[in-house]
């Protein structure tokens, strides 16, 4: 690829439009295209992010570990795509891993070529904001459910398989008692025998 060929892809993509060519430019000579075969880890999850990538050809599939160590895939992204920003804008180590799935070919930007592109278009930096906040809320429900990876259908039985009472058994248990409940009263306006007197019953 040559650095015409990256300074058009740049010039196109949805989140750089705006950008003055001359500043695109200068972007891209440090903008290093890379090509990944499939299942190499294009970002590690815990890593320490230095980079970021646009996925130029190809698609990644994006996963991380939950509470309980079981590893989530979250999703799988196309030619476009950016992946690897949340290390760079908050300066924190890579959330998720992203993995080839077949050959892919991306463009690698270092912390500099991200920081200037970031600075020279609102847009850009706007839309990697929700970007990331988006994400950030998505991957945090998916990894703090204990619950994400069980059948819709199971849910209901998890008590009764756990020893307790399932919703059925609650209600039938409820309805027996109601049924066998004593008469502590007369019906109104009945007479009953207390010790040798006469009482009017209650309701």
């Amino acid at each position: 690829m040559t650095r015409e060929d990256i300074i058009a892809f740049l010039g196109d993509h949805a989140l750089l439009r705006g950008i003055p060519a001359p500043e695109l430019r200068i972007a891209a000579a440090s903008i290093e295209p890379v090509s990944f075969e499939d299942g190499r880890s294009l970002l590690v999850e815990g890593d320490t992010g230095t980079d970021c990538y646009f996925i130029k050809r190809g698609s990644v599939q994006v996963s991380s570990r939950n509470l309980v160590g079981k590893t989530l895939l979250l999703a799988e992204l196309g030619p476009g795509a950016l992946v690897g920003e949340i290390g760079l804008l908050r300066s924190e180590r890579r959330t998720a891993t992203v993995t080839a799935i077949g050959d892919v070919e991306a463009l690698r930007l270092d912390r500099r070529s991200f920081e200037l592109l970031a600075e020279r278009s609102p847009l850009f930096h706007e839309s990697l904001l929700l970007t990331v906040r988006i994400r950030l809320i998505h991957r945090l429900l998916r990894k703090a459910s204990i619950w994400a990876d069980i059948p819709r259908r199971r849910t209901p039985r998890l008590g009764g398989d756990h020893g307790g009472a399932s919703d059925e058994e609650r209600r039938r248990s409820r309805s027996g008692r109601r049924r066998s409940r004593p008469l502590l009263y007369g019906r109104r306006g009945a007479r009953r025998s207390t010790g040798g007197r006469t009482a009017k019953g209650a309701a």
